[in-house]
């Protein structure tokens, strides 16, 4: 859900962001989040302020800051590690195939009573083998390079804004961008 998420705004965004400034990363944050957390303005007679809706599944819970500090530190990093750890799974269990797959792969012997023409068709086949086996190793170092690419993406979310006091300058940053933006 999260590599989704990640994944749409790398392919999506047309807005030229520099994560080195604040609020450029508060609106990175708030489209990453968008459909599972939204971030709105309230008015009163009295005062202005910001609410953070969280939707998990069927229901919406307003969150207030500590809440919305819980989650983003506990439920919001256990999920990212889930998935980092089916990314590793799946690539391992791909792995473990194509190790036994190139395992399996009996290289015929050439033996010195062999004919010239048995020679000659088992060096062919030896050479589809090693084909074989290359094959096999490069579509597993395609999917190494794409799974880490995957991971490397959710380990940097799951980075982002790893203490309190971070995370309250984020929502600050959120609901200045919110009060300028008409």
């Amino acid at each position: 859900m999260w590599l989704e998420s990640l994944q749409e705004f790398e392919k999506n965004n047309k807005q030229h962001l520099n994560f080195k400034v604040e609020y450029h990363l508060a609106i990175y944050i708030t489209k990453i989040l968008q459909g599972r957390v939204d971030f709105s303005m309230k008015k009163t007679k009295t005062k202005e302020f910001m609410v953070t809706t969280l939707h998990n599944e069927d229901k919406k819970q307003t969150l207030t800051p500590e809440q919305f500090y819980y989650w983003w530190q506990i439920e919001r990093y256990d999920e990212l590690v889930a998935e980092e750890e089916i990314i590793l799974s799946d690539f391992n269990q791909l792995k473990a195939k194509i190790m036994k797959a190139s395992q399996s792969i009996k290289m015929p012997e050439i033996l010195d009573t062999d004919s010239e023409e048995e020679t000659q068709k088992k060096m062919k086949q030896i050479e589809d083998h090693k084909q074989k086996v290359g094959k096999l190793n490069d579509a597993l170092k395609k999917e190494a390079d794409t799974s880490n690419k995957k991971l490397s993406m959710l380990s940097q979310f799951r980075m982002m804004y790893t203490n309190t006091e971070s995370l309250k300058r984020l929502l600050e940053a959120i609901e200045i961008i919110l009060q300028n933006k008409g």
